[in-house]
């Protein structure tokens, strides 16, 4: 019997309400699925899995500090993706009178 119930329960309805969230969001909006939503989903599912995991002491507190200070580094990386690198990268055109 899991020792935290109403917990797990909760952590499952967050995976569920994450995952059928953004597919009816994407679905309603006419957007396709792309990396971002990807990674929503992967969130929506890793983290709930890996504190249940550890709440139900399958793997140890140490580890499941790691998996999420890796998860949580991940996340935090993409913050300023490509599109913002990008816009660093671009120099401007110049003409004969200026920049353009």
């Amino acid at each position: 019997m899991p020792q935290h119930c109403y917990l797990d329960g909760f952590l499952i309805l967050v995976m569920l309400v994450g995952i059928v969230g953004t597919l009816i969001h994407r679905m309603h909006g006419g957007y396709g699925i792309g990396d971002r939503a990807i990674q929503f989903v992967g969130i929506c599912l890793v983290i709930p899995t890996v504190l249940i995991l550890g709440l139900e002491d399958k793997i140890s507190k140490e580890n499941m500090g790691t998996i999420l200070g890796a998860i949580i580094g991940y996340v935090l990386s993409g913050i300023g993706g490509p599109a913002e690198r990008n816009k660093k990268d671009e120099k401007p055109i110049t003409t004969g009178t200026g920049t353009v």
